[in-house]
């Protein structure tokens, strides 16, 4: 699809939630030519002052901007997940080693910083390995598979499949003192809580119990939850992730979540509990991952 076909809307509900609203961030829904949705990205309300706009007699419900008129730079996570499916499709088998950094500028027409990212990523999930005075050659990894040292996602460790997300609960509740002691927060702090079903190529994949600090992460929709919210907080809120704490065990399945994953009552899960901390070492993010043990495969690299 070509960017002259794409829009921008934004949705307001009136000048007062315009002005007046204390979260600052807006929702920016991807449209086709065919007025057909494919996606909602959270802005900076600021941001948006910075766009020409076009259809103003919409206001105050509706502004439409022309995605052809806003410069996008490619990120390297686009550029990464490319370099999987190029990988996965076979185009470096005959000399089973990735362009250079030179070549890969001009193919994907961004930044050097950019390529380096996104080679930096490469090389810390196993998918390439250097050898000195030669550049990067490829190790091949089994497809459909998690990244056990990542914090960046179901959508980012699946970049060929079709992720979808069933949001089951979404609450903001006051943190109790159990939340509260592994977030390391105080008693009282407001906390989102989610509870979401991911799915990959249609078939149920995990269950996520999730609890994020609303000091930190100010606002989280419905439309945020649906897709993915660790890319939102990065891209769009600027928060920069530092370490994770993962804690890995084998359980049983309840009734309530063998319901979920199409298994039966008893069945045997892969549990991973995470804690997200950001470069100040503030945990931000608590949570606890239920997988489908007929789905789940993981992955990491021993150096």
């Amino acid at each position: 699809m070509q960017l002259s076909q794409l829009l921008y809307m934004v949705q307001f509900c009136s000048f007062a939630s315009l002005f007046f609203n204390s979260f600052a961030y807006v929702p920016i829904q991807y449209y086709n030519h065919k007025s057909c949705w494919l996606s909602t990205k959270y802005v900076p309300l600021h941001k948006i002052c910075w766009y020409k706009f076009y259809n103003c007699n919409l206001l105050p419900f509706t502004v439409i901007i022309r995605k052809d008129r806003v410069k996008r730079m490619a990120k390297y996570e686009d550029v990464f997940k490319d370099i999987i499916n190029r990988i996965n499709n076979n185009e470096f088998i005959d000399t089973n080693k990735i362009p250079t950094e030179n070549e890969l500028i001009e193919y994907y027409q961004v930044s050097r910083n950019t390529i380096r990212n996104a080679m930096s990523v490469l090389k810390e999930r196993g998918y390439i390995y250097p050898v000195q005075g030669s550049g990067y050659y490829i190790h091949y990894i089994e497809p459909d598979i998690s990244f056990l040292g990542g914090t960046k996602g179901v959508s980012f460790d699946h970049p060929g499949n079709k992720i979808s997300t069933r949001v089951l609960k979404l609450e903001l509740m006051s943190c109790d003192k159990g939340v509260a002691q592994l977030m390391k927060c105080k008693v009282g702090t407001p906390i989102y809580y989610i509870e979401r079903l991911r799915i990959i190529d249609d078939e149920p994949y995990s269950i996520e119990y999730t609890y994020y600090n609303k000091d930190i992460i100010p606002y989280i929709g419905r439309e945020i939850a649906e897709s993915s919210i660790f890319r939102y907080i990065k891209d769009d809120l600027k928060l920069t992730f530092s370490f994770t704490d993962k804690y890995l065990s084998a359980e049983k399945l309840s009734l309530e979540e063998s319901q979920l994953l199409n298994l039966n009552e008893g069945d045997p899960c892969f549990v991973i509990q995470d804690r997200v901390h950001l470069t100040n070492g503030q945990c931000f993010n608590v949570s606890r991952c239920v997988y489908n043990y007929q789905k789940g495969k993981f992955y990491t690299m021993v150096k």
